[in-house]
């Protein structure tokens, strides 16, 4: 992988976040598809999460930490994450969230058949008494290919970035970006990229845990 572009970038912003980030970042490093990165962003932590993350950098190759000296907002780190990704696609996940094991092969794979700058997936609400173990779909999925105007016409999204697969030539080809010192920093980027996709699907894959009780 040192020599070859990663295929998926995954963006992690990580601030105060020490007891959910093995948790996150194991379901990133185990990934059933190879060639991925994962940018550990961290927003000037006041507990111990750079420690979780230097640790976990030490142990798999295919991280980088990228520690910040002040706070700059959830909006900010994403947006330096893009600015720092190396693969085609990237996927922004929280530091609380995590992902199933085989999303980023299903994901990368339907991205890559259809030509897609924007794949939308689904999510699950998690609570802290819910088994982190992954619920493995193996089974094919229904792919639409449109633009974002008919795709705003027929379909709904939830308005964070994650959940989510970017082409990172499409991001940064239109200047996608959080909106910086906000609530909701990624609505302005979510509803920009849908409009500005000219190849856009939705799966019905609930491939994001979303972990309600934080």
């Amino acid at each position: 992988m040192k020599n070859e572009r990663p295929k998926i970038s995954i963006i992690v912003p990580v601030h105060n976040a020490s007891q959910f980030l093995e948790r996150c970042i194991k379901s990133l490093v185990n990934q059933t598809l190879k060639g991925i990165e994962v940018l550990i962003i961290d927003d000037n932590s006041n507990d111990d999460s750079l420690i979780v993350a230097n640790k976990l950098q030490e142990t798999y190759s295919n991280i980088r930490v990228l520690p910040q000296k002040r706070n700059l907002g959830a909006g900010a780190i994403r947006n330096l994450g893009v600015t720092e990704a190396k693969g085609k696609y990237i996927l922004f996940v929280d530091s609380d969230d995590w992902i199933e094991f085989n999303s980023c092969s299903i994901l990368y794979d339907i991205a890559e058949i259809n030509d897609l700058e924007l794949l939308i997936g689904t999510f699950r609400n998690r609570t802290s008494n819910v088994s982190v173990e992954p619920s493995v779909e193996n089974r094919a999925y229904n792919v639409e290919v449109t633009n974002g105007n008919n795709f705003l016409r027929n379909h709904t999204t939830n308005t964070a970035v994650w959940a989510k697969l970017w082409k990172l030539d499409f991001v940064r080809g239109y200047d996608l970006k959080n909106k910086e010192g906000r609530t909701y920093e990624d609505l302005p980027m979510v509803l920009e990229g849908i409009i500005k996709s000219k190849r856009i699907a939705k799966i019905d894959f609930p491939f994001y845990n979303y972990f309600i009780d934080n």
